[in-house]
């Protein structure tokens, strides 16, 4: 999706339950990310991983300021749940229907 031209890559989707909460999770999904060896790269282009928080049970979480929650500015560091981007993703929409 968005940034076609580089390799071929698996999208997958999972549900996991955890005792953390929704910033601790995210810092952790972040650092496996550090580890498997994630590097800076142009916006959605080619990365050895990306691990995002779609849902967290039906919980609204917006940690941006408020004055910078009404784009989808913004974002890195920052958490938003449900994913803003939830809807483009049917990767990820059709094991969420089941």
């Amino acid at each position: 999706m968005y940034v076609t031209d580089q390799p071929r890559f698996a999208n997958c989707a999972c549900i996991v339950e955890t005792n953390l909460q929704p910033v601790a999770l995210l810092h952790l999904l972040k650092k496996i990310e550090d580890v498997v060896g994630r590097v800076p790269t142009i916006r959605n282009g080619p990365r050895a991983v990306d691990l995002d928080i779609l849902t967290y049970d039906d919980e609204k979480i917006d940690t941006r300021p408020e004055d910078k929650q009404h784009d989808l500015q913004n974002l890195t560091g920052e958490l938003v749940v449900p994913h803003p981007r939830l809807a483009e993703r049917e990767f990820v929409l059709r094991p969420l229907n089941e």
